[in-house]
């Protein structure tokens, strides 16, 4: 048991080489260029940029309707031909849902700067609506990184995310340096680069699925079993959004931008609990499938051992690292950086947690899940940045996915026990 288990550890580490360098790419090329963004945009253009980004968490799962999600669960319980079928179903269905719902996003941003937020000095126009439906033509790119983990194609899912990093990265390089449109040239580079692995996904992969009808009971289904997951991670943006949204009332707005700046490189150690994630997940599934539950707690320790050693060298860095990543402009956001690292650890915390919850289908449980949380992390959030500002913000984001796991293992315990009562 014991040799079958580092025997797969060891085969692993090599598809997490590749999932380490497919999760690097997109916030190592970020960093990379963050001196030169540095160097054209101000603390208000890191201010402008990461306030709309702040939305993501909450309109993410609204645009997608999180329909990878189901993709990748029902994936181990069919046959190769229900495969396909469920493929080109889920494909199909990205070409009009999240469209349909950047629409709705735009305007109620819009609606929400204008009645409840008239004071903010940012702008709605054209950030909100090019953040929002740079969200919705990333579908078939989520969809397609599914498939690829799903399949094991760790080259393949290496490839596509270069290409949307790549085009990413030299657009937002062009027009922030070159036509020096800051905080816009930041936002049109990620809209271009949306819309360019679209086209390709859609060129790729039309043939595989044109010919498959669109099946509306499963759609139906997928949209049934997926809701749950959307309204509980649309919750989720009280843990990772509205940190930045409470601040842009509370602090100056230089301030907001020294905060966006320290989470960015903060936040740069998510590639690797993302790598782990991507590279254990499928274990994990694998393993509650089967009720090897003793092999589940082995994956899952070792992802949180990793993770934190990678944190403490991170921490014992930071200060380097701004200078370097910041072209020595914005040290003062080295604090906030270090805190922040922590929430990777944190993250696969809950990213188990998550996984177990998912394969029980106790979907239902997210949705309490972030509703009880949610309300303790807005009281967490208004406590700490009425206090502390800037750090309270960081502080509250570790400690969120704390919250999370807390809340989710505690209501699991209690529905696994009522199970067990109705079954005697």
């Amino acid at each position: 048991m014991i040799r079958t288990f580092f025997y797969k550890i060891k085969k692993n580490f090599k598809t997490m080489g590749i999932y380490l360098i497919a999760s690097f790419v997109p916030m190592g090329l970020n960093l990379l260029l963050m001196p030169l963004f540095s160097i054209y945009m101000e603390k208000r253009d890191f201010a402008i940029v990461s306030y709309f980004n702040s939305f993501h968490s909450l309109l993410f799962p609204f645009i997608l309707f999180y329909l990878n999600q189901y993709y990748m669960r029902e994936f181990f319980y069919r046959d190769e031909r229900e495969k396909e079928i469920l493929y080109a179903n889920m494909y199909k269905s990205f070409l009009f849902i999240p469209f349909i719902g950047a629409a709705v996003s735009s305007i109620m941003i819009f609606l929400y700067m204008c009645f409840f937020n008239a004071d903010s000095t940012l702008a709605f126009f054209p950030y909100g609506p090019l953040t929002f439906f740079s969200i919705a033509f990333t579908g078939l790119y989520y969809i397609e990184q599914v498939e690829l983990k799903n399949r094991r194609n760790a080259k393949g899912f290496l490839f596509i995310i270069l290409f949307y990093s790549l085009t990413n990265a030299s657009v937002s390089a062009v027009l922030v340096a070159l036509m020096q449109l800051n905080a816009l040239g930041r936002v049109l580079g990620v809209f271009i680069a949306s819309v360019a692995v679209f086209v390709l996904l859609l060129l790729k992969n039309w043939k595989r699925i044109r010919d498959i009808s669109i099946d509306w009971k499963l759609l139906k289904d997928a949209v049934l079993f997926c809701y749950p997951l959307v309204l509980a991670a649309m919750l989720g943006f009280f843990s990772n959004g509205l940190d930045k949204v409470i601040l842009e009332k509370n602090v100056p707005i230089d301030q907001l931008g020294i905060y966006a700046i320290g989470f960015t490189i903060g936040g740069a150690l998510s590639v690797f609990s993302t790598s782990i994630g991507n590279t254990f997940s499928p274990d994990i599934l694998e393993s509650l499938a089967q009720k090897n539950f003793r092999r589940m707690f082995k994956f899952a320790m070792f992802q949180l051992v990793i993770m934190f050693f990678v944190v403490l060298i991170f921490v014992f860095s930071a200060k380097i690292l701004i200078i370097l990543f910041t072209a020595n402009r914005y040290v003062e956001a080295t604090t906030v950086a270090r805190i922040t690292a922590f929430g990777a650890l944190t993250s696969i915390m809950y990213s188990v947690v998550s996984n177990i919850l998912f394969s029980y289908k106790k979907t239902y449980l997210f949705v309490y899940t972030k509703i009880i949380g949610s309300i303790i992390c807005l009281g967490m959030y208004m406590f700490l940045i009425e206090r502390f500002k800037i750090i309270g913000a960081a502080i509250g984001y570790v400690c969120g996915n704390i919250v999370f796991s807390i809340v989710a293992s505690t209501l699991l315990i209690i529905s696994l026990k009522k199970d067990k009562k109705r079954l005697l």
